[in-house]
């Protein structure tokens, strides 16, 4: 299964109070549209996000 998500190397925290626990073999695709959807700041911790999904604009704004 290819994954259309790619989270940078290590542990990231997506929501705040969280802990750090997601990481490329524990996140779907799914889940990791889910929390970008939720928290669009986050699309800074990941390497590659589908064209058809990614808000250059939004994106920009955060990082």
């Amino acid at each position: 299964m290819t994954r259309k998500y790619i989270l940078k190397p290590g542990k990231h925290q997506f929501a705040p109070g969280d802990t750090a626990v997601h990481d490329n073999e524990s996140l779907t695709d799914d889940e990791a549209r889910w929390y970008l959807e939720e928290y669009p700041h986050i699309a800074k911790l990941f390497l590659h996000i589908p064209d058809e999904e990614y808000d250059a604009e939004l994106f920009d704004e955060y990082c």
